[in-house]
């Protein structure tokens, strides 16, 4: 069976600070849509997954997925780690690469770098890119269901 590598973008409508901020416009789309089409890009994952939660506000965001042609998992609200595992399961993850919808302005071509380093050494379990001085916005981590499925 081949190892599936997946996108799961974290995202919900309901956040304290800025409620529905991943329906606020960039250049004529929603942040979510920004992102989702940032991350089509990228040529060495298998899927793109949407996880938000179950609650109803976020139908919308499934909305956005259906019509944007990528998955999508609803889960947990309140256990992100939970949900980034139930949807790793459903669609049969081996590596997962993590990002927040709060990250629209993603690298492409550094995810894509993290990935290769990832499935040539499938040893490492986990490698992020927040020591390189980026700028907020963008974000990532990629770790391998193994090592997910141990630390929850």
């Amino acid at each position: 069976m081949k190892k599936k590598t997946g996108i799961i973008i974290l995202a919900r409508l309901t956040s304290k600070r800025l409620p529905r901020k991943h329906l606020l416009k960039i250049l004529g789309l929603s942040i979510i849509e920004f992102l989702i089409e940032r991350l089509k890009k990228i040529k060495l994952t298998d899927e793109i997954i949407l996880a938000t939660t179950n609650s109803r506000q976020d139908n919308e965001l499934i909305d956005i997925a259906k019509k944007r042609n990528i998955s999508f998992f609803r889960g947990d609200s309140k256990n992100v780690t939970r949900r980034v595992l139930m949807c790793s399961e459903k669609f049969s993850l081996k590596k997962i690469c993590l990002i927040t919808a709060d990250c629209p302005i993603i690298d492409p071509e550094l995810i894509e770098k993290m990935l290769i380093i990832s499935k040539k050494n499938d040893n490492i379990d986990y490698i992020n890119n927040a020591k390189l001085g980026l700028p907020n916005g963008m974000g990532c981590q990629v770790f391998s269901y193994t090592a997910l499925k141990k630390s929850f």
